[in-house]
């Protein structure tokens, strides 16, 4: 399935909404969004998050690819998902 960058942001936002605590609305998502201080994750939170992205996208993230600024905001949470999309894509 090849997601748009538009579709890929809105599953995101329902992925991110559906696994904060408490659960968020996707409306209130922005791409300034702070998942620990604005939608309330920790830290295993976020290693969970980031293994349902994995599945959901059908994504490896690597290592290299878990920047400061992936975590930091929701709008470095989907560049990083596009980037891994995009690696995948040239792997396959």
């Amino acid at each position: 399935m090849r997601d748009s960058m538009i579709e890929i942001e809105q599953k995101l936002k329902l992925i991110v909404a559906q696994n904060a605590i408490p659960t968020t609305s996707p409306d209130v998502i922005v791409r300034t969004s702070r998942p620990i201080e604005d939608l309330g994750m920790d830290s295993m939170q976020i290693i969970n998050l980031f293994a349902i992205i994995e599945i959901e996208f059908g994504i490896t993230i690597f290592d290299d690819m878990f920047a400061p600024e992936a975590i930091e905001t929701f709008g470095g949470l989907v560049e990083m998902v596009k980037t891994c999309i995009k690696k995948s894509k040239h792997t396959i």
